[in-house]
Formats: C-alpha cells, sequence, structure tokens
C-alpha cells in the first residue's frame, strides 16, 4: 500500500536530509512477485525513487518469459537471484544455466546483480567467475542476534 502514498517519496527525501544520508546509500527492496502485481504502480514508485537518487533492488528475481521486459518496465539497479536458484549450484546444471542466463540479462540491462542464500565453499566457487556482483549467506557470515559491525573501520 505504501507505494500508493504519493507523500512516501518526499518523507523519504526528508529523512535523508534530517540524517545527513547520502541519497544512493538506501537501496529499497521489492520483491518479485510484489512488482509484477502491481506493474505500473511500482514503475512509478521506482521513477521516484531515481529522481531522489535511491537506489532499488528486485528481491527473488524470477528468471522467465516476462523477466527482459520487466526489467526494461521497472529498471533496478540490483536484482537478487531467488535462494533456491544456489542449492547444489556446483552439481545442478539447471541452476547453472538459470545463473548464467540472469548474469547474461543483468549486464544486458546495466544491472549488478546479488546471489543470495550462499551456504558453502563451492557455491561459492561456481559464482566466483559467473558475473554476479555481490554474495550474500551464511557461508560468508552467519545472522548474529545485533547489529554490531564498524562501519567506521571502512574508513581508512
Amino acid at each position: 500500500q505504501s507505494i500508493h502514498d504519493e507523500g512516501l517519496i518526499l518523507w523519504i527525501l526528508g529523512l535523508l536530509k534530517e540524517h545527513t544520508l547520502h541519497p544512493d546509500s538506501i537501496v529499497f527492496q521489492i520483491d518479485d512477485k510484489n512488482i509484477r502485481k502491481h506493474i505500473e504502480e511500482n514503475k512509478a514508485f521506482i521513477n521516484n525513487l531515481r529522481k531522489i537518487k535511491v537506489r532499488f533492488a528486485i528481491d527473488n528475481f524470477n528468471m522467465d518469459k516476462q523477466a527482459s521486459s520487466m526489467l526494461e518496465n521497472c529498471k533496478s539497479d540490483f536484482i537478487k537471484l531467488r535462494g533456491d536458484v544456489m542449492e547444489n549450484l556446483a552439481s545442478n546444471a539447471v541452476n547453472q544455466t538459470l545463473l548464467k542466463t540472469a548474469t547474461g540479462l543483468a549486464e544486458e540491462n546495466e544491472i549488478q546483480i546479488i546471489a543470495k542464500s550462499v551456504e558453502d565453499a563451492a557455491t561459492l566457487a561456481v559464482l566466483w567467475g559467473s558475473g554476479i556482483d555481490y554474495i550474500q549467506g551464511i557461508f560468508l557470515q552467519e545472522p548474529m542476534a545485533e547489529l554490531n559491525y564498524d562501519f567506521s573501520a571502512d574508513e581508512d
């Protein structure tokens, strides 16, 4: 329902200014199914996010016949592949084909691609040279009970 709220973009912009955050440090994420269900509303919302320089990701990106068309209509900065694409990736030819198709589509549309649910070294090895831009999953870092990462350490 929030994408129908015409004041949402102004509210986001106000918060960015109030907290002195650079807009491209924020990435809004909407699930692929929700985008497809309300394509026109999401297209307008994404265009408004772009106007204020906030980035956007499509989560659980579905590689089907409409994938290319959806990316043309809802130009995102990132696509996050469905977690099941990573299952047994090292030995699953179907998932490897989906991965290759997704990375090609992302490159073609100048979109960065995120592999989530990376749980083992074999999956990471396949992803290493695949064209994936980012990786998420418990193989890299298990979930923590609290957010305690020291971001200031990255400033050096």
